[in-house]
């Protein structure tokens, strides 16, 4: 009996196994291309702890990593941003961000990083988990709408 259990226990997690996908496999070959770039602009504006992996999280539910995308209202590029927070940005920061230019990919991943550290700095939560909630959610509807409903 206690052979049969092993044999079925054994054949259980080869199984498994052969089931598993390589987690590389799930991260789209677009954010590879954009990694480096990324990972510098989000290190000089947040620094070696940077959370990297937060921002691509981001860009991936904002436009699935698509350096064209357009949304049905009028969001633009990998970051989608709006154009008149793109317009907005870039005057708040003429430095590092130059003109606007939500389709280029450098520029909409400086500008995101810049955005989220600008968001950062103005909201206020009891975690960091709340804390990034805030400032995602600030991301999409305004910083305004977040303080409005806290």
């Amino acid at each position: 009996m206690k052979t049969i259990r092993k044999a079925l226990l054994g054949f259980a997690v080869m199984a498994l196994m052969s089931c598993a996908v390589p987690v590389s496999a799930a991260i789209p070959q677009e954010a590879h291309q954009h990694q480096r770039e990324l990972t510098r602009n989000a290190r000089a504006i947040w620094g070696m702890d940077a959370p990297i992996s937060t921002f691509a999280g981001q860009i991936h539910q904002e436009s699935g990593w698509k350096v064209n995308a357009r949304s049905p209202v009028g969001a633009q590029g990998l970051a989608q941003f709006m154009p008149d927070t793109s317009r907005w940005i870039a005057q708040m920061y003429p430095q590092s961000l130059g003109e606007q230019a939500p389709y280029n990919p450098s520029w909409a991943l400086r500008a995101l990083v810049t955005y989220d550290h600008w968001l950062y700095q103005r909201i206020q939560a009891n975690t960091e988990c709340d804390h990034w909630a805030f400032v995602l959610s600030a991301y999409n509807g305004g910083l305004g709408w977040v303080q409005r409903d806290r």
